[in-house]
């Protein structure tokens, strides 16, 4: 399956324009347009725009005319650039690797599908790097062959390199074991964002058949006292997304999985605590539930998600925080193979707060947490559902 439509096709009638813009054009659109402005600068961007606005307000124009005011304010030849991108479906992956001599950066690319690689691929993107390293910005600006050096090495032993930095671009990136052995000691130095970005490009390339799952996991090992909020949900989705493939592994490594969830969100866990304090940061109302989900699921916070759900049934509402109630609920269903007098009680609360609740979301998490109950497949362990 490619990801993501082509963001410049013919329209012949007014009818088309439904078909063609949905939510997958408008998000691959807005991400064009950042990785643009990125190349650009903000400034030439903005003047760029400012004249193709006053050239052709009041009448049609197309989009060679936008590249043409871009590059007339840049000096870039964007057309060419973006030709790759609005007409091509779906977006490459760069997959980097060290040369013979231990130092050169060489890279390769190919369209990326949900499926795994194939050598049917023929699609060539001009590729704008974004990379960093340990001794600054590297590489060339613009990469537009299908394999070979990018024009940046590592430049010593100690060095490492990291490409598509703040996510700018719309590709995502794979490192050989040499290089992300290099690079997993410096990630506790990098934003947010490109600490998301590792997550999501490993898991997501070892998904397709790019990567390995091993690969992945030892990138997560250096995420140890990791406390932005956007990174854990991140981390969440690729180990979540690793448990439900592996319901059918021996119960020692799902065990092993687990702990090794447990080594990232359990500490923060036990530094936000159960209950909200006052004038705290937004981002821990955010990642509280998200920590609790990933240590309820795993069995570290589950005792004390029974004490709290035994008493919020009994009348004391306060036990449990509006922020975490679904999450509690899902954990004490999830357990209420061995815990049948708390799944009775579950079930009556449940209804009752379908019937009380005015919300379509309120309604949809009761039915969510249902859907949490293990089941057992003939012949197979239990399956445990982690929402």
């Amino acid at each position: 399956m490619c990801a993501g439509p082509k963001q410049e096709v013919e329209c012949k009638n007014s009818a088309d324009v439904n078909e063609i813009f949905d939510a997958i054009s408008y998000s691959k659109g807005a991400s064009v347009i950042r990785m643009l402005v990125s190349v650009l600068g903000l400034d030439a961007f903005q003047e760029g725009l400012r004249a193709y606005l006053k050239k052709h307000k009041y009448s049609n124009a197309l989009s060679d005319d936008l590249w043409e005011a871009l590059t007339t304010a840049s000096g870039e030849d964007v057309k060419s650039l973006m030709n790759t991108w609005t007409r091509a479906t779906g977006y490459p992956v760069l997959s980097l690797s060290l040369a013979d001599d231990g130092d050169s950066i060489i890279g390769m690319q190919q369209r990326f599908f949900a499926t795994g690689p194939t050598s049917e691929d023929t699609e060539l993107w001009m590729i704008p790097l974004g990379c960093f390293g340990s001794h600054g910005a590297l590489g060339e600006k613009i990469w537009s062959v299908k394999q070979g050096p990018i024009g940046a090495t590592l430049s010593g032993g100690g060095g490492f390199i990291k490409a598509n930095s703040q996510l700018s671009s719309v590709y995502r990136v794979g490192y050989s074991a040499e290089l992300l052995a290099k690079l997993t000691p410096h990630v506790s130095s990098f934003t947010p964002t490109d600490r998301v970005g590792l997550v999501s490009d490993a898991f997501a390339l070892a998904k397709a058949g790019y990567g390995d799952t091993i690969g992945a996991l030892q990138l997560l090992s250096s995420f140890a006292g990791e406390s932005s909020y956007i990174v854990l949900r991140a981390i969440k989705s690729g180990l979540s997304d690793l448990q439900s493939i592996m319901f059918q592994q021996p119960p020692e490594v799902r065990a092993g999985l687990k702990r090794f969830a447990l080594k990232i969100f359990q500490p923060v866990m036990a530094k936000l605590g159960w209950d909200k304090v006052e004038g705290e940061p937004h981002e821990h109302s955010m990642l509280r539930p998200l920590a609790l989900s990933v240590s309820g699921h795993a069995g570290d916070d589950a005792i004390e998600c029974n004490e709290r759900f035994g008493r919020y049934v009994d009348g004391d509402t306060s036990a449990i925080h509006p922020d975490l109630r679904d999450v509690v609920f899902g954990i004490v269903m999830k357990q209420g193979g061995t815990h049948g007098t708390l799944l009775s009680r579950l079930v009556p609360a449940l209804c009752r707060s379908h019937q009380c609740a005015m919300r379509v979301g309120s309604r949809s998490k009761c039915a969510h947490t249902l859907a949490c109950t293990p089941f057992r497949r003939e012949g197979s362990e239990t399956q445990e559902t982690q929402r």
